[in-house]
């Protein structure tokens, strides 16, 4: 479920786009979740993205996807916080 949240590339409705001071149509395109877009001869997007998770026993969860070197790698961290 964190993945898919992650990924989405839903963009903003264009009537909800807020006027930052840059050109609104560039302000759309980088409007969804997970940014993978062009500006120019340029690549323009999310590098990286975590989650974490903590349940009322303790359990913790963390997780990152990462890009290096043109490659997503990801990492998944579980450990136990004591009472």
């Amino acid at each position: 479920m964190v993945e898919e949240l992650m990924m989405d590339t839903i963009k903003a409705d264009r009537s909800m786009v807020p006027d930052t001071g840059v050109d609104p149509e560039w302000e759309y395109m980088i409007s969804s979740i997970f940014i993978d877009t062009a500006k120019g001869q340029a690549r323009y997007g999310t590098r990286s993205m975590a989650a974490l998770a903590a349940k009322l026993d303790g359990e913790v969860t963390f997780y990152e996807r990462y890009l290096e070197s043109n490659l997503w790698k990801e990492n998944l961290v579980q450990f136990q916080i004591e009472s």
